[in-house]
């Protein structure tokens, strides 16, 4: 069976600290927007934009953290994976945006 992929071309929104699990796992979550549109009836161009998080594991963890910052323009590539906890009882089932890849452009902060 294939994976599920996504692409996501937009800006960081923000970056969580870096964390390391019990298992000694190394996490990170970004805070990233897109910008979509459409035109409406008056045929003006009018902006969606998109806010997801997206989490970052192991080298890719730490790649993120050293490369990503609030306002960093950024391609990302990554799987879309199928989450499950129990919370109170409750079975919560999620999907979650697992980034795999990161292409950076722009001007880079200090530059």
């Amino acid at each position: 069976m294939k994976k599920l992929t996504f692409q996501a071309r937009g800006t960081v929104l923000s970056v969580d600290e870096l964390i390391t699990t019990k298992n000694d796992k190394k996490v990170t979550r970004i805070y990233f927007v897109t910008n979509d549109g459409y035109y409406n009836e008056k045929d003006e161009w009018v902006e969606t934009p998109t806010r997801v998080n997206i989490v970052f594991f192991g080298s890719k963890a730490e790649s993120a953290q050293k490369r990503l910052y609030k306002g960093r323009q950024a391609v990302i590539d990554g799987t879309i994976k199928n989450s499950e906890y129990v919370s109170e009882g409750k079975t919560i089932h999620s999907l979650e945006l697992v980034g795999t890849d990161i292409d950076t452009f722009g001007k880079a902060k200090g530059s």
